[in-house]
């Protein structure tokens, strides 16, 4: 009997457990319908596309002229032999740094000492002749043609002294300015003629762009103006400003070479310098400048059959069908709650009549701002380009457009948007 009752009491709690939850469930579903309404902003987001924008903003541009150019040395320094005569010792290699008045190379100087001591020994017995015949002519014991021609071969005895002298001097080489080995054309024990090359000193503490600048276009730049390059066509523009510009050329296509002076960088305090002869600069020259010009992102530039052309996001006026459930609020209290959500529920399950109120749905139209996009026609000035930002010139474009971002194909004028993201501004 007792085993029968347990029974009885555990299904009965379970069937309770259960109502209680279908009736939690329906209280919550008739709560939620009850509160249900189509908004405007949700129109607006089903029938609109999403779109990101930016507002253009205002900033300077300068047009520059792009020109390739290369580093050269503005001083260089070619030594070559003074001797006919064999180099004894080389004592720098190409590279190497020297200091001024630093020995690169000597000569042989056998033969030459052998003929200054022979020199000096003509010019001291041309030096006794002389004397001796002056005090001859002073007694008058020779003519004073004579005594000239003793003159005259002492002077000419001291100037070949002097010459091997000199020769003596140029035994040694020594370097004229510091700066670097360019190039070094001789090796030991190897004869050089006279005049035959015999070192390059180039100075790199300074040097020049070279860059070669298209006739028509030589006139807009002169001297002091100012001009920028970058090394290897990468990297950090630098600022220099052009020296001279070469009045004529032989170039076959005309172009003229401006020079730009810049002093060396050393990235290392102990290190070597970052430019050097033969290295490739793209340099640009400004040629015109822009002030408070509409700046907006490449990515925001669409090419038209006409042009170019960006997407701007513009309020509409429009009369929007609006279908909307009036709000049946429920009662208070929990049990008034729970009784008005079981009989509303049993109502729509037995197709039983509706009050008034649950009845009462209305279509309406309103009249609400609708966001369409719009191609708005741009000029984009080629030259004008600041890192990823164009300046545009357009007669509908302003600093408070908000301008669609990445538009895509599928995007076409008097489309129907939402903005999902905006950025305050276009990146400086």
């Amino acid at each position: 009997m007792k085993r029968t009752v347990r029974k009885i009491f555990k299904a009965l709690l379970i069937a309770a457990v259960i109502l209680l939850l279908l009736v939690a469930l329906i209280v919550i579903q008739q709560l939620r319908g009850a509160t249900k309404e189509v908004t405007i902003e949700g129109v607006q987001k089903r029938q609109g596309k999403p779109v990101s924008v930016v507002h253009p903003r205002k900033r300077d541009f300068t047009d520059y002229l792009h020109a390739d150019g290369e580093v050269q040395a503005d001083r260089r320094a070619v030594l070559r032999s003074r001797l006919n005569e064999e180099v004894k010792k080389v004592f720098v290699e190409s590279g190497d740094s020297v200091e001024k008045g630093q020995t690169l190379a000597k000569f042989r100087t056998e033969d030459l000492k052998a003929e200054l001591k022979a020199r000096k020994t003509v010019a001291k017995e041309a030096k006794r002749n002389y004397e001796r015949y002056q005090s001859l002519y002073k007694a008058g014991n020779v003519t004073e043609q004579v005594t000239e021609q003793r003159r005259t071969a002492l002077e000419n005895a001291q100037a070949r002294l002097r010459q091997i002298k000199s020769k003596m001097e140029f035994t040694t080489v020594e370097a004229p300015m510091a700066g670097r080995v360019e190039r070094r054309e001789v090796d030991p024990a190897e004869f050089k003629a006279a005049g035959n090359v015999l070192f390059t000193i180039v100075d790199l503490s300074t040097v020049v762009i070279k860059a070669d600048v298209p006739g028509p276009q030589i006139a807009a730049f002169a001297p002091g103006d100012a001009a920028q390059f970058r090394l290897g066509g990468g990297g950090k523009w630098r600022t220099g400003s052009i020296t001279r510009v070469r009045p004529a050329t032989k170039n076959p296509n005309r172009f003229f070479e401006v020079f730009i002076e810049k002093e060396n960088i050393r990235p290392n305090k102990n290190g070597g310098f970052l430019m050097y002869p033969g290295m490739y600069a793209e340099v640009r020259l400004p040629k015109e400048k822009a002030t408070s010009m509409l700046a907006v992102p490449e990515n925001t530039i669409r090419q038209t059959a006409s042009g170019y052309a960006v997407y701007v996001v513009r309020e509409h006026q429009e009369q929007v069908e609006v279908a909307k459930d009036e709000k049946q609020e429920p009662p208070q209290g929990f049990f008034s709650t729970v009784g008005w959500a079981v009989a509303r529920y049993v109502t729509e399950l037995t197709g039983g009549k509706k009050t008034e109120k649950e009845k009462q749905k209305k279509e309406e139209m309103r009249e609400v701002q609708v966001q369409k996009v719009e191609a708005v026609d741009v000029e984009v000035e080629s030259g004008l380009r600041s890192g990823s930002l164009a300046g545009v010139r357009g007669e509908r474009l302003s600093t408070d457009a908000r301008v669609v971002v990445n538009p895509t194909d599928e995007l076409s004028a008097g489309q129907k948007v939402h903005i999902v993201s905006k950025e305050e501004e276009v990146d400086r």
